[in-house]
C-alpha cells in the first residue's frame, strides 16, 4: 500500500500569526524606557520628601531658638553663638547672630540650622527679641 505523499508533508500556511523578533524587541526596548523613567522620578520624589522632612526640622529647631531667647529674658548679647543638637535621629548644628536695629532694646536674630554632615543650612530664619531684663529687673 501506497501513502499518497501529500499528506505526510505538512502543508505550507503563509498566514501564521504571531511576533516576529525585531517586534518583541521593539517592545522590550519601550517597557526598558518607561520603567527606567518610572524609577528616575520615584527616586527624585523620594530624595524631595527626605529634603522637606529636613527642612521642616530645621525650621522646628530654629523657632525653638528664637522662643528660648523670648521666654528667657536673658539680657541679649550682640555677636554670634553655635551649638549642637540631636533631633529626630540626627545631629544638627545651629548658630545665632545678634545685631542691633536701632530700637532700644529690640535686636534681630537671625537662626541657621543644618544637619551636622552638611555645610549650607538647612534653614535660615530671622526674628526680633526685644531685651526684657532690664524691665524686669526694676519691678
Amino acid at each position: 500500500m501506497k501513502y499518497p505523499s501529500n499528506l505526510l508533508i505538512p502543508p505550507i500556511n503563509h498566514n501564521k500569526s504571531g511576533f516576529t523578533l525585531i517586534e518583541v524587541m521593539v517592545a522590550l526596548a519601550i517597557v526598558a524606557i518607561s520603567l527606567g523613567s518610572a524609577i528616575a522620578i520615584t527616586s527624585q520624589d523620594i530624595m524631595r520628601a527626605d529634603s522637606m522632612q529636613h527642612r521642616t526640622y530645621a525650621n522646628w529647631i530654629a523657632q525653638n531658638k528664637l522662643a528660648e531667647y523670648r521666654i528667657n529674658n536673658t539680657e541679649s548679647k550682640i555677636g554670634t553663638q553655635d551649638g549642637s543638637i540631636v533631633f529626630a535621629g540626627n545631629n544638627w548644628n545651629w548658630e545665632t547672630k545678634i545685631s542691633k536695629t536701632g530700637v532700644v532694646d529690640l535686636y534681630r536674630m537671625d537662626i541657621a540650622v543644618s544637619i551636622a554632615s552638611r555645610q549650607l543650612p538647612d534653614r535660615t530664619i530671622t526674628g526680633f527679641i526685644h531685651n526684657n531684663s532690664k524691665s524686669s529687673a526694676n519691678e
